[in-house]
């Protein structure tokens, strides 16, 4: 399915010159060196011990400065900002830079060849993590032939002895049968396995169908991963059903989906976190 090939220096991004896999659909992915592109910077080193996060699937900012107005009013107010579908382009940059001293962690999932753009995942924060990572599916999506990523961060949280809070933002694998999906959760569940701490695990999780939701229910529950509800009303055009969010070891004081903002095909989902 993948081949290789060798980009120009000053081809996609900031990337330098080497080998990229090239998928059938005519999309490239970047090494893993290049997936992880940082801009501006975090002074702070610890969330408060109450902190809140804004969570939103942006379609690829679509509707330009429709969205970016909206995007640039929210994120001051959170402390965490999780995007899926964030894309390269220069108004999706500079919205995410109007917000100051703050760190963003753009996860690069595919750039494609025929105008060199970019989407995959983004994590913002006056916060500097702890860590930063992602793993990538072993499966793919249909047509573009690409596989997901899922990103995690650690944070230090004021109130947490001898642990820190991982984050997981994804954007669950689509349009392929129910094995693939399981396995892209059990990639995830690897992770929260391996951290001993609280964890935010949030995102649009692509649960079309029942199957789909009861999958990531059982895989969480097992883990001490509590799923958290909120109502979802029916939108035209507006995928309400689909973002999720699982909690273990903070308090959730309240999860909602601003149904007023309809400058994307998902309402952005935010909530506020405690440490007890």
């Amino acid at each position: 399915m993948y081949s290789k090939f060798i980009c120009s220096a000053a081809a996609i991004l900031t990337f330098s010159c080497q080998s990229f896999a090239i998928s059938s659909g005519g999309y490239v992915l970047p090494t893993d060196a290049n997936v992880i592109q940082s801009s501006g910077s975090a002074q702070k080193t610890e969330l408060p011990r109450k902190f809140n996060l804004l969570d939103w699937n942006i379609q690829k900012a679509k509707q330009g400065e429709v969205w970016a107005n909206d995007f640039v009013r929210l994120q001051k107010n959170y402390d965490l900002v999780l995007i899926q579908e964030a894309i390269s382009d220069s108004i999706f940059q500079k919205a995410v830079s109007e917000k100051p001293n703050t760190l963003s962690n753009y996860f690069v999932s595919w750039i494609r060849i025929k105008d060199q753009s970019s989407s995959g995942l983004m994590t913002s924060s006056q916060v500097k993590p702890t860590s930063t990572t992602y793993t990538r599916t072993t499966d793919v999506e249909p047509v573009i032939s690409t596989p997901k990523l899922t990103s995690y961060e650690t944070f230090k949280v004021q109130g947490l002895k001898n642990a820190e809070l991982l984050v997981i933002n994804i954007h669950a694998i689509n349009f392929v049968a129910i094995d693939k999906f399981q396995r892209h959760i059990e990639q995830v569940m690897a992770k929260v396995d391996a951290h001993a701490g609280p964890v935010i695990f949030i995102g649009d999780m692509n649960t079309w169908n029942a199957a789909r939701l009861k999958i990531l229910k059982d895989m969480t529950s097992k883990r001490n991963l509590t799923w958290y509800d909120f109502p979802r009303p029916t939108v035209s055009g507006v995928h309400s059903n689909l973002d999720h969010a699982f909690v273990r070891g903070l308090k959730v004081n309240y999860l909602k989906s601003l149904t007023e903002i309809v400058s994307s095909d998902h309402f952005p989902l935010v909530g506020e976190f405690e440490v007890q």
